[in-house]
């Protein structure tokens, strides 16, 4: 009776194992359910079952991106959703197994396309075989790689057909990446020979030393203007000078390279070193010319002066460089010195030969003589005013004593008894004294131009 009774105790608590067993798989598997469809739902992706092309499972994401309510989807065949061409990829890929991701064209409920990426993968379920596919609308991304692709044809074509040089630089190969026509033309190497050789050997000695120079300044993480001119080399052996417009390009913080457009400024560069030699003539000349040259900005600032300048006011050439104009006058002069450079800038016409006063550094006053101009660029852009000037200071003293000797020797000379004429070299009397007149057999007249007519030289 025990033995029985144990059996049966036994059964009884295999069964409640099996029953407690059961439940707990039961409650398992529909925990692995609910994980499984909140997981679906939450993917960004379209998930959908399929069996033999019937939709019998979807997400909410699958609905959206074809434009349907998601109780519509189940039970739709899958070709609805796709261009006939599409179908066609996607049923040969179903057929032969494929389950890598590959591009259709899907068809949406309102009958609009969009572009997609799709996978799909098959499986068992009981004794059928159903298949797994994943949506994925790239549309947006399809846009930007086309915007992409229209830019940088755009570039090319820009590149290509650029009136300038244009080139990418690696350095830490010190190779060019690529370059367009018009550099090949400036450097008169090919393509090839250019993308095969170093970049650096393209530069002459000292433009070497100077890139180098920049580039460790870029490294040393100091900030350079991105404009720099530099000479090369021709293939030819030509030197010709260009100026680069660089964007440098970083690789986490460390300089990787460059890209540039590339100027040929060889004929500036040849006028200017031309215009340097004739400026240098020019200012040689005003350095030893005899009267006092200056020039000055709009603001009356001096910009040049030579040496004879300085004398006249008295301070260095370093000093009158940082002062202007109008405090070497006093306000009255200023005012005048003012209204004649308007009338120079009005209408362009030079004053020549008038006189104003200057105040030197030691505060004594001298008297200046000159001519002002207005000055232009070499575009004949009124830029200033310059002037030729000459200190009169001396003359005019001279002058005033000689006028002064001259009143003196006129009044001894018109109250003497004697008679007194003075005539010029022609025989032009330049004065005659009252005592003369009393005289009336000599024919002439009391003035200073009156021609002397009764004697000849040999008479004097």
């Amino acid at each position: 009776m025990k033995k029985k009774g144990d059996e049966k105790g036994k059964k009884s608590k295999e069964l409640h194992n099996s029953t407690v067993t059961n439940k707990q798989s039961k409650e398992s598997s529909r925990a692995s359910e609910e994980r499984s469809r909140l997981l679906s739902e939450a993917a960004e992706e379209g998930i959908a079952i399929h069996d033999d092309g019937v939709i019998i499972e979807a997400n909410e994401a699958l609905a959206r991106m074809f434009g349907y309510d998601l109780s519509e989807m189940i039970g739709k065949y899958v070709k609805n959703g796709a261009t006939p061409e599409s179908w066609k990829i996607i049923s040969n890929n179903i057929a032969e197994g494929y389950d890598k991701p590959y591009e259709v064209t899907c068809v949406r409920k309102n009958g609009s396309t969009f572009a997609c990426s799709m996978v799909g993968k098959p499986y068992k379920y009981k004794d059928r075989t159903l298949r797994v596919s994943i949506f994925r609308d790239v549309t947006e991304r399809k846009r930007m790689e086309e915007a992409l692709r229209t830019s940088e044809e755009k570039y090319r074509e820009f590149v290509k057909y650029a009136p300038v040089g244009i080139y990418e630089v690696d350095y830490e190969t010190g190779r060019l990446k690529s370059v367009n026509d018009i550099l090949c033309e400036y450097a008169e190497y090919t393509r090839d020979e250019l993308l095969n050789m170093n970049f650096y050997n393209l530069f002459t000695e000292e433009s070497q030393k100077s890139m180098g120079e920049r580039l460790e300044k870029l490294r040393a993480g100091e900030k350079i203007l991105p404009i720099v001119e530099y000479c090369i080399r021709t293939k030819k052996g030509k030197e010709i000078w260009i100026r680069l417009d660089v964007r440098y390009i970083y690789d986490r913080g460390k300089l990787q390279g460059a890209t540039g457009i590339v100027h040929n400024i060889t004929e500036r560069k040849l006028a200017e070193e031309s215009a340097q030699r004739s400026e240098g003539k020019y200012r040689n000349i005003l350095e030893n010319m005899q009267e006092g040259y200056f020039e000055t900005d709009f603001k009356g600032d001096f910009t040049f002066l030579n040496d004879v300048t300085c004398r006249h006011f008295g301070y260095s050439r370093e000093e009158l460089m940082h002062i202007n104009s109008r405090q070497c006058t006093d306000e009255e002069t200023s005012k005048k010195l003012f209204h004649i450079c308007e009338k120079i800038y009005k209408t362009g016409e030079p004053l020549r030969d008038f006189n104003w006063q200057i105040i030197r550094k030691d505060g004594t006053k001298r008297n200046i003589e000159g001519s002002m101009f207005l000055l232009q660029d070499l575009s004949g852009k009124p830029k200033g005013f310059k002037g030729l000037v000459r200190d009169i200071t001396e003359s005019k003293r001279a002058d005033k004593l000689l006028k002064e000797s001259e009143a003196q020797y006129h009044l001894l000379a018109d109250h003497t008894k004697d008679q007194i004429w003075l005539l010029d070299l022609d025989l032009n009397v330049t004065y005659i004294s009252p005592s003369v007149e009393k005289y009336q057999d000599i024919l002439l007249m009391r003035s200073r131009k009156c021609r002397w007519i009764n004697f000849s030289r040999k008479h004097l």
